[in-house]
């Protein structure tokens, strides 16, 4: 069940790239959003959130690009910025991700369809929802690396068994150790309470997309991200694991009609091992090799991305014809 504050209709007085905040709720659970751009009745929806660690916020400069020309909703998930924080792994549930974020879609885009853009944990929370409501809501996915965690595990099995991928299968695993690092309850919240990961992180996310000038005056425990939010999250690698890696796919076909993928030239963490043979397991997808990292992209290949999101949306979206 979902509650909403309704839609708000931006008028042509109002300045389209301010943010216009919302709630809604699913389980049980506060979700915070903002909506930007005229109404869903008026242009295309694009839905976007965070990752892992922090909230959407870092989003906040795409969604003002695109406001001009579309509506844009970015959320925060469960367990960042100002939405809840619930205690219990079971919360996390891909499941639970996947139904705030069509509570969210609901509230803000009732009657229509949306098209998500995304890296890691949105485009995961996207797959999910399409897998549990094929029914063409999600007209279009543009993810940066791997779409699903499904058909990315399940690319990574296939590659175990063929020994000439075992060179690129090795680092892969190597990479993705973090996940099994995050599983002992209550030690990796006790590390993150010191202040110190959030500190390395936010250094890290500043550095490599240059603004030193934030870096030098940013309070480096708070900004971009925060050790509550960084604690709550890890939860999401808890039930994801349990519910996915340990019992294997929920699924192994994606339906959305178009999927647009930029895999990342220079990315070590989600490496073009876990799309292998994503063009049979999707309707339709068009991939392209951008130059960046897991933590630069949008800075180094940030127009091509946005042209190829833009290029989606005209080919799936009646509103954009």
């Amino acid at each position: 069940m979902s509650t909403g504050t309704g839609m708000v209709h931006a008028d042509a007085s109002q300045d389209l790239t301010r943010s216009r905040p919302g709630f809604t709720s699913f389980d049980g659970v506060q979700v915070s959003y903002f909506e930007y751009g005229p109404s869903a009745d008026a242009a295309p929806t694009i839905v976007m959130t965070g990752g892992w660690p922090g909230d959407s916020s870092n989003q906040e400069p795409f969604a003002q690009q695109l406001a001009a020309k579309y509506h844009v909703v970015r959320y925060d998930q469960r367990g960042s910025g100002a939405s809840d924080h619930p205690e219990g792994i079971d919360k996390y549930s891909l499941e639970n991700l996947a139904g705030e974020s069509g509570a969210v879609i609901d509230a803000t885009a009732p009657g229509h369809p949306v098209h998500v853009y995304g890296e890691a944990w949105g485009p995961f929370i996207a797959s999910e929802y399409a897998h549990l409501h094929p029914e063409g809501r999600v007209a279009s996915l543009t993810s940066v690396g791997m779409p699903s965690v499904d058909l990315g595990q399940d690319a990574l099995k296939r590659a175990m068994i063929d020994p000439a991928k075992y060179p690129q299968v090795a680092p892969q695993l190597a990479v993705g150790s973090y996940w099994a690092v995050l599983q002992p309850e209550r030690a990796p919240e006790a590390v993150i309470g010191t202040g110190l990961p959030t500190i390395a992180i936010n250094i890290l996310s500043y550095a490599t997309s240059g603004d030193w000038d934030a870096l030098r005056n940013s309070d480096l425990t708070r900004e971009p991200t925060n050790a509550y939010d960084t604690s709550s999250g890890v939860n999401k690698y808890r039930a994801l694991v349990r519910e996915r890696v340990l019992f294997g796919s929920h699924y192994d076909y994606l339906p959305i009609p178009q999927e647009r993928l930029f895999q990342l030239e220079g990315d070590w963490i989600e490496t073009d091992l876990l799309v292998d043979g994503l063009e049979q397991r999707t309707p339709h997808l068009v991939k392209k090799y951008v130059p960046g990292s897991h933590f630069d992209f949008m800075d180094v290949s940030g127009d091509q991305i946005r042209a190829g999101l833009e290029q989606a949306i005209s080919e799936t979206d009646p509103k954009a014809k």
